[in-house]
């Protein structure tokens, strides 16, 4: 799926390498923000969020849910500017980061006018997705029905706060060395270096989706 850290940043990367405007947008419970970037002329994602989070370090859908009108809304924005771009009305574009909490009302909106100084990706033309330097790798393990996921580079995780996340998802078992979540009928064992083991599947795709979804990316 697309809908990890990991496949933004990428994403973000290839737009702005081939200069592709395209317009981001997340939510996380009540919470949203949106923003379009145009390469050359406004700050990319590496720069409006700085480096791509390492897996278990933030919630995820899965473990904080997401309320339905905030997705309406962010959509609902991304469209908008899609179409702006699509006539050629570019002068009308928000050019901004667009923060939104649904439940408390609360709206905010940061000017993005000029590219960060400095930002690798933008400003220096380093792609570490597109040209695999970083990322994850994912492995079939022969004959196991499982795929191994391993991050680069190699977080450190804090199993016990990422099964107390994952508590409510699935069966989680956690000691000193691994966590282990059965849910959905497959079976993640995570190490404290980033790296899982997903059984139960029969494609990297699918793995990759459930470790985003569980462990973030």
């Amino acid at each position: 799926g697309a809908d990890n850290f990991e496949v933004r940043y990428l994403l973000n990367e290839a737009c702005v390498k081939q200069g592709i405007p395209w317009v981001y947008g997340g939510v996380l419970g009540t919470y949203g923000l949106t923003a379009t970037i145009l390469p050359g002329e406004t700050p990319c994602l590496r720069c409006l969020l700085g480096p791509m989070p390492p897996p278990a370090s933030v919630p995820t859908c899965e473990t904080a849910g997401v309320l339905g009108p905030m997705v309406a809304i962010i959509a609902a924005i991304e469209v908008t500017e899609a179409l702006k771009i699509l006539i050629e009305r570019r002068e009308d574009l928000l050019r901004s980061l667009l923060m939104i909490d649904v439940w408390t009302g609360d709206f905010e909106r940061a000017q993005t006018q000029r590219p960060t100084a400095g930002c690798p990706v933008c400003g220096e033309g380093h792609y570490e997705l597109l040209e695999a330097e970083g990322g994850s790798v994912a492995t079939m393990l022969c004959g196991r029905n499982a795929v191994q996921i391993r991050p680069r580079p190699a977080p450190v995780l804090d199993l016990a706060a990422l099964g107390e996340r994952l508590a409510g998802v699935g069966g989680v078992e956690v000691n000193e060395y691994l966590l282990r979540l059965a849910t959905e009928g497959k079976e993640l064992t995570i190490f404290g270096d980033g790296r899982a083991i997903v059984k139960g599947v029969g494609d990297e795709a699918q793995a990759r989706a459930l470790y985003a979804r569980y462990v973030g990316s």
